[in-house]
């Protein structure tokens, strides 16, 4: 039966190596109040076990009898942590989550720390100031702190934040090259747009569609006239396109009507710096001509 008991143990110990689970023991300062103490640790070992990332075990008791050993501990009641940490050695963890009450202004604070015992570093932090007046505050409380010890460590947040930077200047970094690429070849980037060098020589409609038809700009064939909402979206953009100047209206693809027997189509000018679409005959009015392509 010693045998088989010893076999178990070290299952679970190589069980929780597999999963990359780390063993934490809680240590409850002895505060005003033991029954706070009590809930606190059981809901700190309770939190540490259902995280999947943690073993938790029960050490207490264990940690004050240790301590109680310790000279100066028998003289002050104080621990530092690097006392926890060869503590923690010894106990066979990796981890030393220290939690204590105190009574401030009258109202009990709640804090823990959560200690790497190799290094006698504090990984994670937490703490709640709220008012606890029954037994749903405090549960409240120390599930708050539970919650924030489990999550991320403040060196796990740092590296997050640091793999977002980089992916999004990254991300900058390949945009303003793109953008280049495109200026050069004729034609600018905007959302999932391409769009070509505005042709300020105004022209009819039907010119400006065979001209989007025929077009062949940056080695792409697909150019075509912008529908009225993707003209709206580059004038409001203007200021990114071609020095932010546009001189009087463009021709959209959006058809608005028919008048004497000529078809109309939408167009987006800037007139005294106020932008406003009219619609104009194809063939009677002429516009500058600005082409789009999909973003594919």
């Amino acid at each position: 039966m010693k045998r088989l008991n010893i076999l178990l143990f070290l299952a679970l110990m190589c069980a929780g190596m597999a999963f990359g689970q780390q063993k934490v023991a809680v240590y409850v300062t002895k505060g005003q109040d033991a029954g706070i103490d009590k809930v606190l640790g059981d809901q700190l070992v309770a939190a540490f076990a259902k995280s999947g990332k943690y073993i938790a075990i029960e050490r207490t008791s264990s940690f004050l009898a240790e301590l109680n050993k310790e000279q100066e501990y028998q003289r002050t009641g104080a621990v530092d942590d690097n006392d926890l940490s060869r503590l923690g050695k010894q106990f066979g963890v990796q981890l030393v989550c220290v939690a204590e009450v105190n009574d401030v202004f009258g109202e009990k604070y709640v804090s823990a720390r959560l200690i790497d015992v190799e290094s006698a570093q504090v990984i994670n932090t937490a703490s709640d100031g709220s008012a606890m007046k029954s037994m749903d505050d405090l549960l409240k409380v120390t599930q708050n702190i539970a919650t924030a010890l489990t999550g991320k460590t403040a060196q796990e947040k740092a590296a997050d934040a640091a793999v977002k930077a980089k992916a999004e200047a990254q991300a900058e970094a390949e945009k303003e090259a793109a953008y280049a690429k495109a200026k050069e070849a004729g034609y600018y980037v905007l959302g999932n747009l391409y769009i070509a060098t505005t042709v300020f020589d105004p022209m009819n409609y039907s010119s400006a569609e065979s001209m989007a038809i025929n077009a062949r700009i940056g080695g792409f064939y697909n150019w075509r006239l912008p529908t009225i909402d993707e003209l709206s979206v580059i004038f409001a953009n203007i200021d990114k396109l071609w020095g932010g100047w546009m001189w009087g209206a463009a021709w959209s693809s959006t058809y608005c009507g028919s008048e004497y027997g000529h078809s109309k189509h939408t167009s987006l000018g800037s007139i005294g710096g106020v932008v406003k679409s009219s619609c104009y005959s194809d063939d009677i009015i002429k516009n500058n001509v600005v082409l789009v392509r999909n973003n594919l």
